[in-house]
């Protein structure tokens, strides 16, 4: 089991579309998060990260990388500039798209986006609001924001699109409740 001490899940309240909200103390606490996450993610997982710059979509990403079971000396850097990052060092790949520089989803095209899909790989995706035309019916969207009154803190707010991503969403949600019944 991953560090999830002090993850806790809490209601929708101002998030009234997400079907689970979770406040995170620090940058910390968001790695370990993603960690369980990875640990539990199948292969063909997209998972859509959606916040403001330094909200912490680069952080989750690492977080869930280890959790696939990346080496902690293999760096897990936003690629802002390649477009994707290419991680096969865990039980299953990582394919890290960062799509702040495309205009739209069709710039997906150019990258080859399908073919990424189409790998027997967990996908994650920075910015994915700017490409929603072009994101696959199932996924796991997650909306990173600062917490209210906490610079360090921050709420991930979770939408699970599609039958794999809710049956995802329910074993995320299982394992924090453990977590959460094991440390209260």
């Amino acid at each position: 089991m991953t560090q999830l001490d002090g993850v806790k899940a809490c209601p929708a309240g101002r998030h009234e579309a997400a079907d689970l909200v979770i406040a995170a103390g620090d940058a910390h606490e968001t790695r370990a998060y993603a960690e369980s996450l990875g640990q539990i993610l199948p292969p063909g997982a997209v998972v859509c990260l959606i916040g403001n710059l330094g909200a912490g979509k680069t952080t989750f990403t690492q977080g869930l990388a280890r959790g696939l079971g990346l080496p902690p000396e293999e760096p897990v850097n936003s690629p802002t500039f390649t477009l994707i990052a290419e991680h096969a060092g865990g039980r299953i790949p990582l394919y890290h798209f960062d799509v702040y520089r495309l205009d739209d989803e069709s710039g997906l095209y150019d990258i080859a986006f399908d073919e990424y899909l189409a790998e027997a790989a967990a996908v994650v995706i920075e910015w994915a609001d700017k490409v929603t035309a072009g994101l696959p019916d199932d996924r796991l969207e997650i909306t990173l924001a600062f917490a209210s009154g906490d610079e360090n803190g921050r709420e991930l707010a979770i939408r699970a699109l599609g039958e794999q991503s809710r049956r995802v969403l329910d074993q995320w949600r299982a394992l924090i409740a453990d977590h959460e019944k094991a440390h209260p």
